[in-house]
C-alpha cells in the first residue's frame, strides 16, 4: 500500500485534546478519563475505509508518485559520486542538471498529492465533526468526571497503576464514532477548501499513521531475525 495512505492502525499518541475539562473546581476528582481525539479519530472505521477508496480511486496518481520517487532516488544515487549516502553541497555543483531533474520531480509529486490530500481531509472534517458527540456521550455514559489527553499525564510514580487509577476511553469513543457516522463521502466538492484545524488534523493522523508504518516494518524486521542458538552445555566425563 502506498504511503500516502497507510492504514490508521492503533499508535502512540502525543496530540493534546482540546475539549475542555467540566468538573468542579472544588470538587473531588474520581473516575478519570483518558482519551486521544487523534487516535480516536484516526481509528474510525469510516475514516480506514474512505482511505481506502480513496487508494482505490487515485490508484493511477499513486503509482505515478510512486515511480517519480523511485526518480528521485536514481538522481540521487548519480549525485553521490563517493557513494558515502550523503550529497554534499560540492557534489550537488557538480551536476546542475539532475538537481533541477530532482525539483521537477518533486514539484509533479506535489502536484499529484494536492487531489489525494484534499480527499482525505474531505473525510477527516466528516468524521472529526462526530468526535465532541462521541465523547460527551461516553463521558457520560462512563460518568467520568475529568478527561486527559496523554500529554497531560506528566509524571506518574512508579507504584501507581495507570490501568487502575485512569480508565481509557479512546476504544469507547471509537464505537460511539462507528456509530455516529458509518460512513463518509470522498467526492470532494467543486472549490471546497479545508480549514486550519481539519489540516492540522489530517497532518497529525498522517504522523500516526507513519509511525505505525514503522513499528509495524521494525516488528516484520525483528521477526525475521535468526532465533539465538542456545548455549551448548559442557559435557561432563
Amino acid at each position: 500500500m502506498n504511503k500516502y495512505i497507510k492504514p490508521l492502525i492503533m499508535a502512540s499518541a502525543i496530540f493534546a485534546s482540546s475539549t475542555a475539562i467540566n468538573t468542579a473546581a472544588q470538587a473531588q476528582v474520581s473516575n478519570i478519563g483518558l482519551v486521544s481525539p487523534e487516535l480516536s479519530i484516526a481509528n474510525a472505521k469510516a475514516l480506514n475505509t474512505a482511505y481506502q477508496q480513496i487508494e482505490t480511486q487515485y490508484k493511477a496518481q499513486l503509482d505515478e508518485i510512486t515511480g517519480r520517487q523511485t526518480n528521485i532516488d536514481n538522481f540521487r544515487r548519480q549525485l553521490d559520486t563517493n557513494n558515502d549516502n550523503q550529497i554534499s553541497a560540492a557534489e550537488q555543483q557538480a551536476n546542475p542538471t539532475v538537481i533541477q531533474q530532482i525539483r521537477a520531480e518533486n514539484e509533479a509529486i506535489d502536484q499529484l498529492s494536492v487531489p489525494i490530500a484534499l480527499a482525505q481531509m474531505f473525510a477527516v472534517q466528516q468524521v472529526a465533526a462526530q468526535y465532541p458527540t462521541a465523547q460527551q456521550q461516553t463521558v457520560t455514559e462512563k460518568q467520568i468526571n475529568m478527561l486527559l489527553a496523554p500529554q497531560s499525564i506528566l509524571y506518574s510514580a512508579p507504584s501507581v497503576d495507570l490501568n487502575k487509577e485512569i480508565t481509557n476511553i479512546s476504544q469507547d469513543v471509537i464505537n460511539k464514532l462507528d456509530t455516529l457516522v458509518p460512513f463518509v463521502n470522498i467526492n470532494v466538492p467543486q472549490g471546497w477548501r479545508p480549514d486550519r484545524n481539519t489540516q492540522s488534523l489530517h497532518q497529525q493522523i498522517q504522523a500516526i499513521s507513519r509511525q505505525a508504518a514503522i513499528q509495524a516494518a521494525q516488528q516484520a524486521q525483528a521477526a525475521q531475525q535468526p532465533a539465538a542458538a542456545p548455549a551448548q552445555q559442557p559435557t561432563g566425563r
